[in-house]
């Protein structure tokens, strides 16, 4: 049997919330059409658009992993000591960097 309606009622799409900067330009008359023109600039230089950009977290540089994990960092401390006996009765080909 087909239903005519469906089982849960529909939702407005709303705009994507990790949008590019590009996409979410603002109308500005149609999000505060009640604002006096003089205050026009206060309001707009008050509005945020946030932009959620990814991907540009990991830049690779050796000297801040071999410091950050490297095989002397382990050997200082007790806790690297331990990870390093670790991985070595575990048989790992590679201790750490």
């Amino acid at each position: 049997m087909r239903l005519l309606g469906s089982a849960r009622p529909m939702l407005r799409s709303a705009p994507h919330r990790f949008s590019r900067c590009a996409d979410s330009a603002l109308d500005l008359d149609a999000s505060a059409p009640h604002v006096h023109p003089r205050l026009q600039s206060r309001v707009t230089s008050a509005m945020q658009v946030r932009c959620a950009t990814y991907g540009q977290e990991y830049q690779p540089s050796t000297l801040k992993r071999k410091r950050k994990f490297g095989f002397l960092r382990r050997l200082k401390t007790l806790g690297g000591r331990k990870i390093l006996k670790r991985r070595m009765l575990k048989g790992r080909k590679w201790l750490s960097h």
